[in-house]
């Protein structure tokens, strides 16, 4: 961070390594995210209603909400759509990885995660038609 910080040069095969790392992020998360769902039972987090909770307001309640909010504020259109796209995506990996480390349920925070993937599909275009539309 102070590195950044402070814009202190650093060495072309050193920045290319941490480069590389950086580029490793999403493709992990995928990795990780396919994973637990391949190994959780659908029907397991369909029926769970901490789960069903979790995801509705993760994925409809807070992004409605914070478009209420965003609605009165004066700035462009374009930065409050980035900041309901990020409100309205699904639980993100790590949870399940936080949950394993405190040595919590990880059951709850797998089904959490495939939950809010498989109902992100539908609802981050629902919430981006209405901020659209308004």
């Amino acid at each position: 961070l102070p590195l950044a910080l402070f814009s202190v040069p650093i060495p072309h095969v050193l920045g290319q390594g941490i480069g590389f790392l950086a580029d490793l992020n999403v493709p992990l998360a995928m990795i990780i995210i396919g994973s637990n769902m391949a190994c959780s039972k659908l029907t397991d987090a369909v029926r769970d209603l901490r789960a069903i909770t979790a995801s509705a307001a993760r994925l409809l309640l807070v992004p409605l909400a914070l478009f209420a909010a965003l609605y009165f504020v004066p700035i462009p259109s374009i930065i409050k759509a980035a900041i309901l796209i990020s409100t309205c995506s699904p639980v993100a990996a790590s949870c399940t990885l936080m949950a394993s480390r405190c040595g919590v349920n990880t059951s709850l925070a797998d089904k959490c995660v495939t939950l809010s993937t498989l109902l992100s599909i539908v609802t981050m275009p629902l919430v981006q038609f209405v901020v659209r539309n308004a």
